[in-house]
C-alpha cells in the first residue's frame, strides 16, 4: 500500500467517547466506514476483501500493530 495522502476537499472528524486502547475496534471501525464512505463518493469500486485489507494495512500504519480480525469484522459485519 502507498502512503496515507490528504484528499482535496475531503474532512473528516470523528468524535467518541470509547477510550483509547479499551478493545472495542472502535478504530477499526472508523477506518472501515471512513474507506467504505470514500471507496462511494470517488466510485472507485473496491471489493469489501479490498477494503478489508486496505483497512488492515491502515491500522498498521497508524498504530504500528493491529489484527486483521477487527477490520474484517468491521467490513463484513456479524459477531465474532
Amino acid at each position: 500500500m502507498g502512503e496515507i495522502v490528504p484528499i482535496d476537499g475531503v474532512r473528516l472528524k470523528v468524535n467518541s467517547e470509547i477510550p483509547v486502547g479499551s478493545g472495542l475496534s472502535s478504530s477499526a471501525a472508523v477506518t472501515i466506514a471512513s474507506i467504505g464512505a470514500l471507496n462511494k463518493m470517488f466510485g472507485c469500486c473496491l471489493s469489501l476483501e479490498e477494503i478489508a485489507k486496505m483497512g488492515h494495512e491502515i491500522e498498521i500504519q497508524v498504530q504500528g500493530a493491529a489484527s486483521p480480525t477487527d477490520t474484517y469484522v468491521s467490513t463484513f459485519g456479524g459477531v465474532l
